[in-house]
């Protein structure tokens, strides 16, 4: 999707932060945004930009979700939640059993029904699913990698801005 006008600065932009671009997504999302995109741009307002767009083309689905509001905040702290599970059983897989329960630990108020809606949003824009939807032994893998990292940088921000030193325990 670049556009010849764009090569150039694509180019200037890869040279500058080649460390950043060493996989086909970021590369993907960097052209598909290349107007946008500087220089400064980091690997995390990158993923953010995708996100952003991610959230605005499924936007009546996450709106028609049975969460409280914000819920594009309610799906990234499950989404932060999902990937600090995946990081402390260093898999890169997740149960569909241990998503419900995740949902179910932040939304206690929420019934089966809703719980399943979230997750199948979230599989639609994130997941990549092994198994079927359906079947309560699924397992779920980001559908990309960059992903993962992003809602663990996530996690990690929040908890060392609550406790700086938690990265010591």
């Amino acid at each position: 999707n670049c556009q010849s006008t764009d090569i150039k600065k694509i180019s200037d932009i890869i040279i500058k932060n080649k460390y950043m671009f060493n996989d086909i997504f970021s590369l993907s999302i960097l052209c598909n945004n290349s107007n946008i995109v500087t220089e400064d741009t980091t690997i995390v307002e990158l993923i953010e930009i995708n996100l952003n767009l991610i959230d605005k083309i499924n936007y009546k689905k996450i709106h028609s979700l049975n969460l409280p509001n914000n819920k594009n905040q309610c799906l990234r702290k499950i989404m932060t939640m999902i990937a600090y599970e995946m990081a402390k059983k260093t898999n890169l897989s997740i149960s569909m059993k241990n998503i419900q329960e995740i949902i179910s630990n932040l939304y206690p108020k929420l019934d089966y029904i809703s719980i399943n809606q979230i997750i199948e949003t979230l599989c639609m824009m994130y997941f990549d699913v092994k198994y079927g939807i359906e079947n309560a032994d699924s397992f779920l893998m980001f559908n990309h990698k960059r992903y993962y990292e992003y809602f663990l940088y996530l996690y990690v921000k929040d908890k060392m801005y609550d406790d700086p030193f938690i990265l010591r325990d």
